[in-house]
């Protein structure tokens, strides 16, 4: 998991913890968020290719967790699941300089 998708899915538990003032809530988010990434272990192809997918050189693909996409690239070549992003469905369309591409090594 890259640093921002970590970042992203930190900020939304806290939202969470604060906006429903549950810490047992946003720790449900987050587990459940951990069980759709470790999903990814099987057939992760299996999900749609993100729409904004002409602005960028590698490949990536989305599954939903409630409000947000889970973005994720598959290194076809070592079968490693990236995940970049677990970005808000309602927030703007997703651009390069949004997601941190493995080769990037961000």
């Amino acid at each position: 998991m890259q640093q921002t998708a970590l970042e992203d899915a930190l900020e939304h538990a806290m939202f969470v913890r604060d906006e429903k003032q549950s810490a047992q809530a946003a720790a449900r988010w987050l587990d459940e968020l951990e069980a759709v990434i470790l999903s990814l272990a099987e057939m992760p192809n299996r999900y749609k290719m993100i729409d904004e997918r002409e602005s960028f050189r590698i490949t990536l693909r989305q599954v939903l967790h409630h409000s947000h996409r889970v973005v994720f690239h598959v290194n076809e070549g070592t079968q490693t699941v990236h995940v970049l992003r677990v970005y808000h469905g309602s927030r703007r369309a997703l651009s390069p300089e949004d997601v941190p591409t493995p080769d990037r090594g961000q």
